[in-house]
């Protein structure tokens, strides 16, 4: 980070760890839990340490108030409109239940679009899950919760927007990968989100809390 920072004269940057989403997919590419975690902690003491402009588009959910899919109503939010006019959650779930051709063709606007039953099923899956867990480490639901997801696809069917997507619906391997991924960073992600942004803290106190030391978890197999 150094070089692009100071050398090369970056002003702010943006990570995006792999997301087996579209050909060829590997699950095996994904970071390890114990990497995402690493990465997590990293990003936030550069942040702290060398006030480098960085976001971590997988790590950075306490800053936006979690997942931003399907027009979130909760601080901001996105669709992902492709260039076909398939309507999308977001770019990483490709999954469509609208096209926003034929929305217009019939005099809907986005305001209908944003109605859409699937994508009003994931808005209320985002406030559900932060009144009931609220872990904004791991808040996607196509990455972190799998499996709510896939309730979500098999009971509103949106259309799968390229034949890969179609294929990672269907493979249940593919499906078994992710809900084993989401378990396990769940039970080191779980950790670090109780002991540093949920433990009691003192009004009067200003400071901001030191990084939890994360090396143990990191040893975790």
């Amino acid at each position: 980070m150094d070089y692009f920072y100071k050398e090369q004269g970056v002003i702010y940057s943006w990570i995006f760890h792999y997301m087996p989403i579209g050909r060829s997919v590997s699950l095996d590419l994904m970071p390890t839990p114990q990497q995402r975690l690493w990465m997590w902690h990293q990003s936030w003491k550069l942040i702290r340490e060398k006030s480098y402009f960085l976001a971590d588009f997988w790590n950075h959910g306490t800053v936006c108030d979690g997942c931003l899919s399907a027009g979130s109503d909760t601080g901001g939010g996105y669709f992902y409109i492709d260039w076909d006019g398939k309507v999308s959650p977001c770019v990483f779930m490709p999954y469509s239940p609208i096209n926003i051709n034929d929305a217009y063709r019939d005099g809907k606007t986005l305001n209908e679009v944003w109605r859409d039953p699937f994508f009003a099923s994931l808005r209320n899956w985002q406030k559900s899950y932060k009144q009931k867990d609220g872990n904004w480490l791991m808040p996607c639901p196509i990455r972190d919760h799998h499996a709510d997801l896939r309730k979500m696809i098999a009971e509103y069917e949106p259309e799968p927007s390229d034949e890969s997507a179609r294929e990672a619906l269907l493979d249940p391997d593919y499906a078994d990968g992710m809900d084993r991924y989401d378990q396990e960073y769940k039970s080191l992600s779980d950790l670090v989100w109780q002991l540093h942004y949920l433990r009691p803290s003192d009004p009067d106190d200003i400071q901001i809390r030191d990084l939890p030391d994360i090396s143990s978890l990191l040893e975790k197999k």
